[in-house]
């Protein structure tokens, strides 16, 4: 989970962005190729996984048991960011 984005998206998955287009949204920045990247390396690594709805043809992102269970530690880390370096205050998580 080391890099830039993950973190983000895994928030974004947790509060119920789940499409693609939702997840970009919520990221608000990231670019589109990037957000494919991470999403695959995130489901290789069975954080994350991807389902498909045949209507209307829409791609599903979720949190797996091992994605949800970062969720405490990337909060524990975002409280610590917000104690121990307040002008680092990184949105999402």
């Amino acid at each position: 989970i080391g890099d830039k984005w993950n973190p983000r998206i895994l928030y974004a998955l947790s509060i119920g962005a789940n499409g693609f287009c939702a997840i970009q949204r919520e990221l608000d920045g990231v670019n589109p190729r990037t957000l494919s990247n991470r999403l695959n390396a995130l489901e290789r690594d069975q954080i994350i996984t991807k389902s498909h709805d045949e209507s209307p043809h829409k791609t599903s992102y979720t949190l797996t048991e091992q994605g949800a269970a970062l969720l405490p530690i990337l909060t524990q880390m975002a409280s610590w960011s917000a104690t121990y370096h307040p002008t680092n205050n990184s949105s999402g998580v």
